[in-house]
């Protein structure tokens, strides 16, 4: 079994297991690190958010997943996002589902024990074709048989145009020893890119060569930041030597958030 590190834990006093039926339950699964977050409407019940950096999410076991006690309940709905290192997005207009994993080849050749999936993202008119281990596939749907399986980077896209201006803005997503970069314009969306790092070096390197090959100017730019990143960290350092313009993706007004130590642009994705 892999050994789950607990490294953020909150659960509302008044959460009763008993009443779960009238709670939503979303579940990302990164490689190496699983967030679970409940929520009733707009209220926050419970976040956990483990480690299991001996053992990656693609060879867990049923066993393993039932190590998440939160995950033994009977909710109203579970929503699981995956991430994925084979992803590429088609027009919706020019999309053909029988040709999903023809989409696939083309830009990685190869098809190693995984199931083509795909998200269609209505609102930004394109179609998030990605793979997933066929391993995982069967556990989750043994497990959870009514859950909602998607890339986690669907969700990223659809909250990150929403949340767009219209205006040119940079987003960047930060997980462990990775991050997802989406910009926009006023037509909508404009790049969308993952990249695995090892230093903030490395980070920061990445997101210039994104702003450089755009032809955007770090000085006049809008970038928004959600995720795993502190403006105290490292990271954020590097960032503010070239860009002015930082915003951590504020809550709503009308939500409560309870976690006092952990900022809510952590769970953006997940809210």
């Amino acid at each position: 079994m892999s050994e789950l590190i607990k490294r953020i834990h909150f659960i509302d006093p008044a959460f009763n297991p008993a009443t779960a039926f009238n709670v939503d339950c979303v579940v990302a699964l990164d490689n190496f690190c699983t967030y679970i977050v409940l929520k009733a409407e707009s209220k926050l019940l419970a976040v956990q958010v483990f480690d299991h950096k001996t053992k990656n999410i693609n060879i867990f076991t049923e066993a393993d997943f039932r190590l998440f006690e939160l995950l033994s309940h009977n909710y109203k709905s579970i929503s699981i996002h995956c991430t994925s290192t084979k992803d590429t997005l088609i027009p919706t207009a020019a999309f053909d589902r029988f040709k999903a994993e023809n989409y696939i080849r083309f830009n990685f050749q190869t098809i190693d024990n995984e199931v083509v999936l795909y998200d269609d993202l209505t609102d930004l008119e394109i179609t998030n074709v990605y793979t997933i281990r066929q391993s995982l596939i069967n556990n989750l749907k043994n497990l959870w048989p009514g859950a909602v399986i998607k890339n986690q980077k669907s969700s990223l896209l659809t909250k990150f145009y929403k949340h767009n201006s219209r205006a040119q803005n940079v987003y960047v997503n930060t997980r462990q020893q990775a991050f997802d970069c989406m910009v926009y314009n006023e037509k909508g969306l404009l790049f969308s890119n993952s990249f695995n790092y090892n230093s903030a070096q490395d980070y920061i390197y990445f997101l210039m060569n994104i702003i450089k090959q755009l032809g955007l100017n770090p000085e006049a730019l809008n970038l928004f930041l959600a995720g795993e990143i502190e403006k105290e960290g490292a990271i954020f350092n590097f960032i503010y030597k070239y860009i002015r313009n930082i915003n951590f993706i504020q809550k709503p007004d009308s939500m409560a958030w309870p976690l006092e130590e952990v900022p809510y642009h952590y769970f953006f994705n997940l809210i």
